[in-house]
């Protein structure tokens, strides 16, 4: 299970984890020598995710590119986009095919794991629009 959660910052550091860390800094050199040396672009942390998985967190666009022209799978990364609500990330991947409508183990589609999130945007914005029509409800 991983130990990310909404108000994580995006620059989670993964200890002892090299895949993580070339991630994490978004360091295409590194990233090509490591696949070069046999490390797989697809290779899971310990919380589960993958290199394509932190760039879609980090919002990093560059090193997310270079990991799908090297070979790494969009599987799952939809998901993290609409949960984590990245934006840039999820109309980057959907530019280069990721599927919407594919389900995660859970069988849910990225769709259901982003629509809590608008929902809360659309809830508080609503409770401001109130709050500056009757400011004495405040209290």
């Amino acid at each position: 299970m991983s130990s990310r959660s909404l108000g994580d910052g995006p620059k989670k550091a993964i200890e002892n984890d090299e895949a993580g860390e070339i991630a994490d800094n978004g360091d295409i050199d590194k990233l090509r020598s490591y696949v070069a040396r046999g490390g797989s672009v697809d290779r899971k942390n310990a919380d589960g995710e993958t290199m394509v998985q932190i760039a879609v967190l980090n919002e990093d666009l560059e090193f997310l590119e270079e990991c799908v022209k090297l070979g790494a799978s969009l599987s799952g990364a939809l998901h993290y986009a609409g949960q984590f609500n990245k934006v840039d990330s999820a109309n980057w991947l959907l530019a280069h095919g990721a599927n919407p409508n594919e389900p995660d183990a859970q069988g849910r589609v990225p769709l259901e794991l982003a629509a809590p999130i608008i929902g809360v945007h659309r809830i508080l914005v609503s409770a401001q629009r109130s709050l500056c029509r009757n400011p004495e409800e405040t209290g």
